[in-house]
C-alpha cells in the first residue's frame, strides 16, 4: 500500500517539474554567492596552495613561516612604501599586500586554535570558582549548571589546523530548506483531499484496509517523500560546497571553527554535519505532518496548499524556541551554553526542544487519525441519511 501511495504523490508532473527547477537552482545560487571575482583568480589559487602546505597536526617550521612570512609583509606594508605592481619578486602572492592579507588571515586562524585550549580552561576555572561560590550560597541549581559548563568543556584542545571556511558557510546554508518546505506543500496538498474530490473516500474507508491502516500508510508515504526530498536537497549542498571549498576539514573538532568555539557539543565537523541534518530531518518530519493535518481537513488542494503557506509563513513570522521552525537553523542551538531549568536540573536547551518536537509529531500523527475516523464516521451518517430520505421521497413520489 506505502509503494501505492508514493506513485500516488510522484506521478504529479508539476511536483517533478518544480524538484528538477529548484534543485538546478539551490546549486546555481550555492556557486553564484561563492563566485571568485576573475581578478582574484590567481590569488586564491595561492590561497589553496598555502592552506594546504600548511594544514595538518601542529608543526612549529608551518607556523613560524606564516609568522616570519606575515611580519614581513606587516613591516613593509606599515611603512607606506610598498609596489602595487603585480609579479614582485620575494613574494607568495605576486604583491606584497595580497601576502599580508593571506598570511595575516592564515596566522589570525591559527593563532585561534593554537591557543583555543588556553581559552577554554580559563572559561573551566571560572566555573570552578563558581561552583564553590554557589555552593556556599545554597544556590543548587546555579552550582549544577556550573558543575555541568566544567563537564562539558574539559580537557578540550584543537590537534590540527585546517580550513573552516568552506565548512561554516555550508553549516550557514539554510535556503535550501526553505525549497524543500516548498515542494512538501506541493507533494503533501493532495495526500487525503484527492479522495474528497473523486468522491472515492468512503469507499476505501469501507474497505477491508481502509480504515486506520489506509490513513496510516498515507502519513508514512507522505513523510518518506518529504525526508526524501530533504535528503536530495542535502546531498546536493554537500556536493557542491564540497566541489566549491575542497573542504579537508571533516575530521577536525567543531569548535575549531571560531563561530563555535563556545559550542558545548565536543564531536568532529564531519559529526556536527550528521547532527544537524539530524535535527532538520526532525523539522521536515513536524512539517510535513501539520502539512498532512492540512490536508485532511480541507476540501481541496489549493486550498490546502494555501492554508499550508500561509501557516509557514506565520511560523517563520512568529518564530520561538517552540517554533518547529527554530530548528531550520539549528546551529543557533549550538553555538552557545543554553540551558533549562527543569525541576532545579540544568537540561540542554538543544534536548529540550528535541522532545517538544517529538511531541509535536505524536500530537500531529494522532490528531490526523482522529480527524479521519470522526469525519468518515460523520460523512458516512450523513450520506446513509440523504440517500434514505432519498428513498422515501421517490417511494412517496410513485405512491
Amino acid at each position: 500500500m506505502i509503494k501505492a501511495e508514493l506513485k500516488k504523490i510522484w506521478r504529479s508532473k508539476i511536483l517533478i517539474v518544480a524538484l528538477i527547477v529548484l534543485v538546478i537552482f539551490n546549486i546555481s545560487k550555492i556557486l553564484s554567492e561563492n563566485m571568485i571575482a576573475s581578478d582574484r583568480t590567481d590569488f586564491n589559487t595561492k590561497r589553496t596552495q598555502l592552506y594546504s602546505s600548511v594544514e595538518g597536526t601542529w608543526d612549529m617550521d608551518k607556523i613560524r613561516f606564516v609568522t616570519d612570512t606575515y611580519n614581513k609583509a606587516l613591516t613593509v606594508v606599515s611603512q607606506g612604501n610598498y609596489s602595487t605592481e603585480p609579479n614582485q619578486p620575494g613574494t607568495y602572492t605576486g604583491y606584497i599586500f595580497g601576502d599580508f592579507s593571506l598570511f595575516g588571515e592564515v596566522r589570525e586562524k591559527m593563532e585561534y586554535m593554537y591557543n583555543y585550549e588556553k581559552f577554554i580552561n580559563k572559561v573551566v576555572e571560572r566555573a570552578e570558582n563558581n561552583i564553590t561560590f554557589y555552593e556556599g550560597c545554597g544556590n543548587e541549581y546555579a552550582k549544577r549548571a556550573n558543575e555541568k559548563i566544567v563537564k562539558t568543556y574539559s580537557q578540550r584542545k584543537i590537534d590540527a589546523f585546517y580550513d573552516t571556511e568552506g565548512a561554516y558557510k555550508f553549516i550557514k546554508y539554510d535556503f535550501s530548506s526553505m525549497m524543500v518546505l516548498l515542494l512538501m506543500m506541493l507533494a503533501s496538498g493532495t495526500i487525503f483531499t484527492c479522495e474528497k474530490t473523486t468522491e472515492m473516500r468512503l469507499i476505501l474507508k469501507s474497505s477491508k484496509n481502509g480504515r486506520n491502516r489506509l490513513n496510516f500508510v498515507k502519513i508514512v508515504s507522505g513523510v518518506i517523500s518529504a525526508e526524501l526530498i530533504f535528503l536530495l536537497f542535502r546531498l546536493t549542498d554537500v556536493l557542491t560546497f564540497c566541489s566549491r571549498f575542497d573542504i579537508r576539514c571533516f575530521g577536525n573538532q567543531i569548535y575549531s571553527i571560531q563561530e563555535f568555539q563556545n559550542t558545548p557539543l565536543s564531536c568532529t565537523i564531519g559529526e556536527y554535519f550528521i547532527i544537524d541534518t539530524g535535527y532538520k530531518m526532525l523539522v521536515i518530519l513536524v512539517m510535513e505532518l501539520l502539512y498532512l493535518f492540512i490536508s485532511a481537513v480541507s476540501v481541496d488542494e489549493i486550498i490546502s496548499f494555501c492554508t499550508a503557506f500561509a501557516a509557514t509563513i506565520l511560523l517563520i513570522l512568529f518564530c520561538g524556541d517552540c517554533n518547529p521552525l527554530h530548528l531550520i537553523s539549528s546551529r543557533e542551538l549550538f553555538l552557545e551554553f543554553e540551558v533549562f531549568d527543569i525541576l532545579k536540573f540544568p537540561v540542554m536547551k538543544y534536548n529540550v526542544l528535541l522532545i517538544v518536537n517529538l511531541l509535536y509529531v505524536a500530537t500531529l500523527v494522532i490528531l490526523i487519525l482522529i480527524h479521519e475516523k470522526v469525519f468518515c464516521c460523520k460523512h458516512f451518517i450523513m450520506r446513509k441519511k440523504s440517500v434514505s430520505e432519498e428513498r422515501s421521497f421517490s417511494f412517496d413520489n410513485r405512491i
